[in-house]
């Protein structure tokens, strides 16, 4: 049986999670119109040709060469493992 303090603390948990899925839906719509700007302003059209050849164009653009620099990539893919870990361990724990 859980505890008065158990559900307040899933409940918060709920509310935080869904404040969490509205942020990430509003990111990748304003990462879908930013494409679509970028595609257009780059002369692209309607036609998206990819984030890969959008960050080629515009580092070619802005006089950068070499690799893109992939950091903040290896970042968010360390942050989302963990995230899986603890979704996972909770899910274990069960309710």
């Amino acid at each position: 049986m859980t505890t008065q303090s158990e559900r307040d603390e899933l409940s918060r948990l709920r509310a935080e999670l869904d404040d969490q899925r509205e942020a990430k839906q509003t990111a990748a719509g304003a990462a879908d119109r930013f494409r679509d700007v970028l595609s257009e302003a780059l002369g692209h059209g309607d036609e998206n040709p990819g984030d890969d050849t959008l960050v080629a164009e515009l580092r070619a653009h802005f006089g950068k060469t070499g690799p893109e620099p992939t950091r903040w990539r290896d970042f968010l893919t360390g942050a989302e493992a963990i995230r899986d870990q603890v979704n996972a361990a909770h899910r274990q724990e069960g309710p």
